[in-house]
C-alpha cells in the first residue's frame, strides 16, 4: 500500500477508532452494537463488502481496546426497489419493493445466499457477533412504529432537512392488495388522529384509491424515504439504554447526514456517532454501482477483513476513496506479511513515526525476513502497518544503538537507559544470538 496523502481529518487522529472515542468515554455504555446495512437489489460488490469488513474490524477494535462487549446488527434492506412502472393517466412513479415483489421466502433466501457467508467469514476474523435484521422486520415493530408516529407531530420541524427540496419528505404505503406504492407519494395523504394513531390516504396505480390505519401494532407496511428512515431509525437507536450504537456507512453518506443530523437536533436529539467507510470508485472517479458489469462478483471476505485490519491502522489510508483497480491490487498484493507485537509505548512511537527502528535479536524465525517485507505491528488491540526499508545485524546491543542512533530506537529515552531495558528483555544467552535492527516506514 502506498503512502497516502495527509487530509484534514487523518492529521487530527492518530487512528480511526478515535471518533469514536468521547462517545465511549462519555456515555460509559453497556454495551457498543455498530449498525450497517445493504439493499438487497443485488449481490454485494467489493464496496460493499470493504464496508462490511471494515465495520467488523472496527467492531474487534472497539471491544479489544475499551474492553467493552460489542456486536455488528446488519440490516438488509429489502424495501429497495425491486421494479417501477409509470401510471399511464398522471405520469406518476411507481415502485414495488424487494419484499412485495419476491415475499419474505425469497429475502430469506438472498440474505442467506448472498451475505450470510460473507457475514460469516468476517465474525470468523475476530470475536465479534452479529446478527442479521430486514426492514421489513424493523418497519414492523412497535417501537419503530412508535418513533414514526411521533415523527408526525415534528413533521413542521424534521421536514426541511429530510426533504430539502421542498413539500413533504416521501411516505409511502403500498397498496395492500398489489403492493404498488407511488414513488415520490404525489397522492398520499397523512393526518395524525391522536398521539399514536394515523390516517393515511393513498392511490394505487392498479386498484385505485385506498385507506389504512396505522398504529403501533404491526399493520400497514411503511416505507420511508432514505433520509426519513434513517432519522427513525437513528432516533431509535438512541432510545437505548446502555447501549451506544454506531453507523457505520459508505463515504457517499458524509454528504448526506448532516441533513439527518439537523432534523435530529430539530426534533431534541443529539445525533449518534457515525463512521464513514472508503468508497470504492470506478474508473471515472464515480461510484462503484451494483448495475456495473463485473461490480456484482462476491469479494473474498478474508481477504477484505484483512484490507479493512490494514485500512484502519492508519487514518490516512482510511479516510480516503479508491478505485476499484486499487482495490484489487491491495487485495491480491501478495507481498509477505509478519505479525509481532509490541509495548504500547514502542507501538506508539511506531505508529507516529518517531520510530525508524526495532531492535529484535536474530532468531530462526527472522532467516527470511527481507526488506521490502510488512510488519504489522500489534498492541492493545491496535495495528500499525510497516514496511522493511534494511536489515542489519550487530555484535552487541552497544554497537547497534551506537550505530543505528539511540534517538531512532526511542527518541524520548537516553541512550544508556534504552540500552538497559532492552538488555533487561534479552539476557546474555539471546544478544548472542546477535542483534537485529530493523529499518522500517510506515504504509
Amino acid at each position: 500500500m502506498g503512502k497516502s496523502p495527509n487530509s484534514v481529518l487523518a492529521n487530527v487522529l492518530t487512528k480511526p477508532l478515535d471518533l469514536l472515542g468521547a462517545s465511549l468515554r462519555e456515555e460509559r455504555a453497556q454495551q457498543v452494537v455498530l449498525e450497517v446495512g445493504a439493499q438487497l437489489n443485488a449481490p454485494p460488490h467489493v464496496g460493499t463488502g470493504l464496508v462490511l469488513a471494515c465495520c467488523f474490524a472496527l467492531a474487534e477494535q472497539v471491544r479489544a481496546v475499551y474492553g467493552v462487549p460489542t456486536r455488528v446488527r446488519f440490516t438488509a434492506l429489502d424495501n429497495a426497489p425491486h421494479e417501477l412502472r409509470t401510471d399511464p393517466a398522471l405520469g406518476h412513479l411507481y415502485q414495488r419493493t424487494v419484499h412485495h415483489a419476491q415475499g419474505l421466502s425469497a429475502v430469506a433466501g438472498l440474505v442467506e445466499h448472498h451475505y450470510r457467508p460473507l457475514l460469516d467469514v468476517l465474525a470468523e476474523g475476530g470475536t465479534v457477533p452479529y446478527e442479521v435484521e430486514t426492514y421489513t422486520q424493523v418497519q414492523s415493530s412497535p417501537e419503530f412504529r412508535r418513533k414514526f408516529l411521533a415523527s408526525l407531530a415534528a413533521m413542521d420541524l424534521i421536514s426541511p432537512a429530510l426533504s430539502p427540496g421542498g413539500g413533504p419528505p416521501h411516505l409511502r404505503f403500498p397498496c395492500p392488495a398489489c403492493g404498488w406504492a407511488e414513488k415520490r407519494a404525489e397522492r398520499t395523504r397523512v393526518s395524525t388522529v391522536g398521539p399514536r394513531r394515523a390516517q393515511v390516504r393513498a392511490v394505487c396505480v392498479e386498484h385505485g384509491p385506498y385507506e389504512l390505519a396505522l398504529t403501533e401494532d404491526p399493520g400497514p407496511y411503511v416505507d420511508l424515504a432514505t433520509l426519513y428512515r434513517n432519522y427513525v431509525k437513528e432516533g431509535l437507536a438512541l432510545d437505548r439504554q446502555g447501549t451506544l450504537s454506531v453507523m457505520v456507512k459508505g463515504a457517499d453518506w458524509a454528504l448526506a447526514s448532516p441533513l439527518v443530523d439537523r432534523a435530529l437536533r430539530r426534533a431534541g436529539a443529539d445525533p449518534p456517532p457515525r463512521i464513514f467507510c472508503p468508497m470504492v470508485l470506478d474508473a471515472t472517479g464515480a461510484k462503484l454501482a451494483k448495475s456495473q458489469p463485473g461490480a456484482t462478483a462476491v469479494p473474498d471476505a478474508s481477504t477484505l477483513f484483512d484490507l479493512a485490519q490494514r485500512l484502519l491502522a492508519d487514518p490516512r489510508d482510511f479516510f480516503r476513496h479508491y478505485t476499484v483497480q486499487e482495490i484489487d491490487r491491495l487485495m491480491n498484493d501478495d507481498t509477505r506479511t509478519w505479525d509481532l507485537t509490541l509495548f504500547r509505548e514502542s507501538f506508539d512511537l511506531v505508529r507516529s513515526g518517531r520510530k525508524s527502528v526495532e531492535v529484535r535479536v536474530s532468531y530462526p524465525k527472522f532467516r527470511d525476513l527481507a526488506p521490502g517485507d510488512r510488519i504489522r505491528f500489534t498492541s492493545d488491540g491496535l495495528q500499525c502497518l510497516t514496511r522493511v526499508r534494511r536489515l542489519a545485524r550487530y555484535t552487541s546491543f552497544e554497537e547497534l544503538l551506537d550505530t543505528e542512533g539511540a534517538e531512532r530506537v526511542n527518541p524520548d529515552v537516553a541512550r544508556d537507559e534504552q540500552l538497559g531495558r532492552i538488555r533487561g528483555i534479552y539476557p546474555p544467552e539471546k544478544e548472542a544470538l546477535g542483534p537485529l535492527a530493523i529499518e522500517l516506514e510506515l504504509v
